[in-house]
């Protein structure tokens, strides 16, 4: 038999080069469907077991994938795709960045608060690419303060993507409460938010790099800080260079 796939020739159910199945019928919407289905609720390496374990024991998740378990758990940039578009839908959908200002309303505010109201629309509005990019600043970010690790920067990418992934879980919960009290409580449960995701991203890191000392713990808090200026100058910086409009 030879695989569609990579033209191994080979006798069985499956290619012994690539892995593919020997039946590969043609591709029809039911197919696609089972497939998506299966990939997000397998049970060895499901998307909801993956938000469970990240919950429980994230730096044992983030070692072992990296360590070389890549079967076992659901793939870290997958997941961060999935629920940065999950993240992205819901506050599109439910508008917890705020509404837009009409022209009238706008023109009323001062210079300032029309800069915080630009900032605003446009973090609402790059959401998702800014989600993405907030991973590679905390890569550098625990590469540089745990260098001692001896992670490589790819590693720390992978383990930021799976508690990035974690912290879009958070999100996801914080616009449910949201969705239903009233809206006057919303900047309480965002800062509740923003407070367990932080508290979160710590908790990971203590149990990724395995802290065992005071220097580990103010190592820990000092990545987070840096993480969250340098992601703020970049916004910042981006956002005034090319979109504020005086």
């Amino acid at each position: 038999m030879v695989c569609k796939n990579c033209s191994n020739i080979y006798d069985g159910n499956f290619c012994n080069s690539c892995g593919q199945k020997a039946t590969v019928q043609r591709l029809t919407l039911k197919e696609i469907f089972h497939n998506w289905i299966h990939v997000i609720t397998h049970t060895d390496k499901s998307i909801f077991r993956l938000i469970v374990n990240l919950a429980k024991e994230p730096g044992v998740v983030a070692r072992e994938y990296i360590e070389g378990k890549r079967n076992k758990y659901f793939n870290p940039l997958q997941f961060l795709v999935i629920m940065t578009t999950v993240t992205t839908f819901l506050n599109l959908t439910f508008q917890i960045m705020g509404t837009q200002l009409s022209p009238e309303v706008y023109a009323s505010l001062s210079d300032k608060n029309k800069f915080f109201y630009q900032f605003n629309m446009f973090s609402y509005k790059y959401m998702n690419i800014y989600m993405f990019l907030s991973v590679p600043i905390a890569a550098l970010s625990t590469r540089l303060f745990f260098a001692n690790r001896n992670y490589n920067y790819a590693e720390n990418l992978v383990a930021n993507s799976f508690f990035a992934g974690e912290k879009s879980v958070l999100f996801v919960f914080a616009v449910l409460i949201i969705v239903v009290i009233p809206k006057h409580y919303t900047g309480i449960v965002l800062m509740t938010y923003t407070l367990s995701m932080f508290i979160y991203l710590f908790y990971a890191y203590k149990k990724f790099f395995l802290f065992k000392g005071f220097a580990d713990y103010v190592r820990g808090v000092l990545s987070l800080l840096f993480m969250y200026v340098l992601h703020l100058i970049f916004m910042f910086g981006t956002f005034t260079l090319f979109f504020y409009q005086k």
